[in-house]
């Protein structure tokens, strides 16, 4: 009787931890699986982002690219400017040059 209170014991004993691995092992795929859920969430998340930079960079390039054209209009109408001044002025210089 008591051989088989021992085998029984050592049974209970076994199925005792055949039940607590299989826990352990089932929580972990579940925390696994739960992980895997928040990663691909915040994947999309990231991925969200990333498209909203990439336009508000492309924006910005725009817009850039055309205060540069407008800054070079600027300049061009400064230089044109300028050179009707110099010529202007070595007009007028040969004017005066010519009356002395």
């Amino acid at each position: 009787m008591t051989k088989e209170i021992e085998q029984l014991a050592r049974k209970v004993s076994h199925n005792y931890r055949l039940i607590i691995i299989g826990g352990a092992f089932l929580y972990s795929c579940f925390l696994f699986y739960n992980q895997q859920i928040v990663n691909t969430s915040d994947l999309h998340d990231l991925k969200s982002r990333i498209d909203k930079c990439e336009l508000n960079q492309a924006r910005i390039e725009s817009e850039t690219a055309q205060t540069l054209a407008d800054i070079n209009r600027q300049l061009i109408g400064i230089s044109t400017d300028l050179q009707l001044i110099k010529t202007n002025l070595i007009s007028e210089g040969l004017k005066h040059g010519v009356k002395n």
